[in-house]
């Protein structure tokens, strides 16, 4: 497997920010604190997906970023950290079959927020 060229443009609502970046094996590649809104940052990775992990104060986002297999690619992040998810919020989601696009009438979804503390 070749190195890839990762370039992530972070848009982050609350100031500092820590962002940690680890490959697939767990391994530390990056660690930043972010103190503008709008950050870009090159990353150099030789795995299949990043983790990416921000914290402000006690709240904690964890997003997974799949690489495809070309040698450089743009990752767009956004952490909104002031939004709160309320119990009565009612969504419309529209689900379709992956394979032909059908779309699916009966379908269960659970939403769940959980907020981590301190990892």
């Amino acid at each position: 497997m070749f190195n890839k060229l990762v370039v992530f443009n972070v848009l982050c609502s609350k100031m500092p920010c820590e962002i940690k970046i680890n490959s697939c094996n767990n391994k530390l590649i990056k660690k930043t604190i972010l103190k503008a809104k709008k950050s870009k940052f090159c990353v150099c990775a030789n795995c299949c997906f990043l983790k990416v992990i921000a914290k402000y104060k006690n709240l904690i986002y964890f997003k997974t970023i799949y690489l495809n297999g070309l040698t450089c690619q743009n990752v767009f992040l956004n952490f909104s950290f002031s939004t709160k998810l309320y119990k009565s919020q009612t969504n419309l989601i529209t689900l379709r079959d992956a394979n032909y696009g059908i779309p699916v009438k009966r379908a269960l979804l659970n939403f769940k927020h959980k907020i981590i503390n301190n990892i």
